[in-house]
């Protein structure tokens, strides 16, 4: 099984050998968002797990695994395309050479829970490099959220820097304030528009943008 996203129970648990593919170093982000979990954590290493089925959630003993590194520019979108690369070779090891399971560690277990509304918005009170790590982590399939000019955005792709503006204020060309650094926006989406790099945005509109909250 890959990224089921629901918990099989008994009877069908036991009447069944069934493995999973987890995009983890177990016991490191069990649950449901453990790529984007560890990129916004700002983990520098994951991997990619195959694991027996068990009843507590991404529990089970480990077949086959494997590490690699997140890059300082990764999104998830990234990092799931190699744990993908990794894991297809792991599950059919598993599945023909059926290697002895080892134990999960009782300890360094953490849970990668499901990404809600709050884990989208962007606190320009913060650090650059933690907004930086959420766009990357929530890039590209749902993006990180804001209101510029009081109006609601979704940023795609931005890079951290050491320096910028006060907190919340924009700074040409596009440049956001943070607690400490600012971010520069280099892929958005207003709403009700298609996403678009920040370039373009400006090109489109009578005046550059002054506050982010």
């Amino acid at each position: 099984m890959v990224a089921l996203g629901q918990i099989i129970r008994e009877p069908l648990l036991s009447a069944y050998p069934l493995v999973n593919l987890h995009p983890s170093l177990l016991p490191r982000w069990r649950g449901a968002a453990p790529v984007e979990r560890a990129i916004i954590a700002g983990d520098c290493e994951t991997g990619v797990a195959v694991i027996a089925l068990a009843a507590e959630l991404d529990a089970g003993p480990i077949l086959a695994e494997r590490r690699f590194p997140i890059g300082a520019r990764d999104d998830a979108a990234d990092v799931r395309a190699r744990a993908l690369e990794l894991g297809v070779p792991l599950l059919e090891r598993a599945l023909l050479d059926g290697p002895q399971p080892r134990p999960q560690s009782e300890t360094g277990i953490t849970y990668a829970h499901k990404i809600e509304r709050d884990d989208r918005s962007l606190d320009w009170t913060r650090p650059a490099a933690e907004l930086d790590r959420v766009v990357r982590a929530l890039s590209p399939h749902i993006g990180g959220r804001c209101l510029i000019d009081d109006r609601p955005f979704v940023i795609w792709e931005a890079r951290p820097l050491d320096d910028g503006p006060a907190p919340g204020a924009v700074a040409p060309p596009f440049t956001i304030g943070c607690g400490r650094g600012a971010l520069e926006v280099i892929e958005l989406q207003p709403a009700g528009k298609r996403r678009m790099s920040s370039e373009e945005y400006l090109r489109g509109v009578r005046s550059p943008p002054q506050t982010a909250t």
